[in-house]
């Protein structure tokens, strides 16, 4: 029995110092930042350099160079990197990469971290091209203007460096990160060319409704659109009365900033014509789209 016991307390007082290590080291282990809170204080510098001489683009497009204020230098001094929105992209949605990266480089203003210093490695210089939140998905000559733009972006960010500077893309784009995690899965049952559906999802089951003064539970798919259309009325309605424009078209709206105010859902699938159908993923999946709406995430994300 006191053997027992013995075996037990050894045992115990390893799990304690164990567990100890465990969690005084998993904040430096997950990242240079620690825990320390993550903020953001972005600017965006127009690589004005890149122009109609170079391309006619450059009318149409703009390329930006991201720097945190008051942490970095506002001239490059790293690795170049370039950040591809996707369809209906913003420039914008680099920031809380960039910012990360700076911050985690950066221990303190214009101080590189020693970590990284020790290391000899550089820190990252995070560009973003702008397209004006186009629809390259649904437009193939588009899809083509902003791949030449590209291609003289790079040119003109890598005369920025010494020779043999290599250049790391960034794309954002939620139908094609869905189609390369789905692999082969479905291959020649759908057209991948087309345009992706649905944009977003919401409750198609036990809907309440009134009619002829009665209530009643009704289902179906086509429940969806008039409970969407509500939640729009009420942001439009609440818009115009603090004197600010409607949303007007969605989709710009709803694959940037939008996305985050919705629920994305993860689990489940679609199962039919003898398949399992596709699988919901996080971001956008031909499932349920970007997600089922949130009321009071969307007031904010709209500016109210």
């Amino acid at each position: 029995m006191a053997r027992s016991l013995y075996v037990l307390g050894v045992f115990s007082l390893a799990v304690v110092y164990v567990a100890y290590q465990a969690l005084s080291d998993s904040p430096e282990e997950l990242s240079p930042q620690g825990c320390r809170m993550s903020r953001m204080l972005p600017s965006y510098i127009l690589q004005s350099g890149l122009s109609v001489s170079d391309t006619p683009l450059a009318a149409r497009y703009s390329l930006w160079l991201y720097r945190e204020v008051a942490w970095e230098p506002t001239q490059p001094v790293g690795r170049p990197v370039l950040f591809i929105p996707g369809n209906a992209g913003s420039s914008h949605q680099v920031r809380s990469i960039a910012s990360s990266a700076a911050r985690q480089f950066y221990s303190t203003p214009y101080d590189p971290s020693p970590d990284f210093s020790a290391r000899a490695i550089s820190p990252l210089d995070v560009y973003a091209l702008e397209f004006n939140e186009d629809f390259s998905a649904l437009h193939a000559p588009t899809l083509r203007a902003q791949s030449a733009h590209a291609a003289h972006a790079i040119n003109y960010i890598l005369s920025l460096y010494p020779p043999n500077t290599s250049l790391a893309p960034l794309g954002a784009s939620t139908v094609s990160a869905y189609f390369s995690a789905l692999g082969s899965t479905n291959g020649g049952r759908f057209n991948r060319g087309g345009r992706a559906f649905p944009d977003i999802s919401a409750q198609g089951d036990n809907v309440d409704i009134v009619f002829q003064q009665e209530f009643g539970l009704v289902g179906g798919t086509s429940c969806l659109s008039p409970i969407f259309a509500s939640v729009v009325s009420l942001l439009n309605g609440e818009l115009i009365t603090a004197g600010k424009p409607p949303l007007g078209f969605l989709n710009p709206f709803l694959y940037s900033t939008g996305a985050s105010a919705l629920n994305d859902v993860t689990t489940g699938s679609n199962p039919g014509c003898s398949t399992n159908g596709f699988p919901a993923r996080a971001r956008w999946d031909p499932v349920t789209g970007l997600g089922t709406p949130n009321f009071a995430a969307l007031r904010t994300a709209v500016g109210l």
